[in-house]
Formats: C-alpha cells, sequence, structure tokens
C-alpha cells in the first residue's frame, strides 16, 4: 500500500480510504465481541474517528481529482451509508462534560472569559 500511495495524492488518497475500510471492518468485528463498557467507548470512539477519516479521503479525492472513490473492502451498501452521513451526531456526553468540552474545559474558558 505504501509504494501505490506514493503514485500520486490521488492514489494516496484513496490508500488512506482503503486502510480507514479495513480499520472500520476491523472495528466494528471487535465491538461484537466486546462486552467491558470503557474498552467498547474506546472502540467506538476509534470507529466514529475512522468513519470521519473515510469521508474526508474520499471528499478531497473527489474535489481533486473528479474521481469517485469505489470501496476496495466494504461492501458498497455499508459504504454508502457512511459516507452519505453528512454531519454524524454520536458524541455521547460523559460524566463532567459539557457538550463536547470536558468540564474543566468549560470552566477555564469562562474564568477567561470574565477576566477579560
Amino acid at each position: 500500500m505504501v509504494a501505490l500511495g506514493s503514485q500520486s495524492q490521488a492514489d494516496a488518497l484513496k490508500v488512506g480510504a482503503a486502510i480507514e475500510e479495513i480499520d472500520i471492518l476491523d472495528l466494528q468485528a471487535n465491538l461484537e465481541t466486546l462486552t467491558a463498557a470503557d474498552i467498547r467507548q474506546v472502540y467506538e470512539n476509534l470507529l466514529f474517528g475512522s468513519e470521519n477519516h473515510l469521508r474526508a479521503f474520499t471528499s478531497v479525492l473527489a474535489q481533486r481529482t473528479g474521481e469517485i472513490y469505489e470501496p476496495q473492502y466494504m461492501d458498497q451498501a455499508a459504504y454508502d451509508a457512511i459516507v452519505a452521513e453528512k454531519h454524524p451526531v454520536r458524541c455521547r456526553p460523559q460524566p463532567g462534560w459539557t457538550w463536547w468540552r470536558p468540564q474543566a474545559v468549560t470552566n477555564n474558558l469562562s474564568r477567561n472569559a470574565t477576566a477579560s
């Protein structure tokens, strides 16, 4: 894959997308057997990131080359579902988080805003 991705920018984007496909499939397979909540959360976050990366690689490929990426490892329906999700909402608030920021960061931002 490294050799193929080194040939051109378009090839690099295709290899990046293919690697994300593999990561997504691996993470999904592992999620089926995981029972520990904390480990599941880590895998879900990694899956969310890989899906975002897949959308990014394929979007940039289309923008820069006009080429539409064809999935190499995932079935077309699963790939289409991920790519179609423009603004994914999967952030699960965690204890101490306000929206997507940890409470400590939010408190720090609030203190800095009032100090100005």
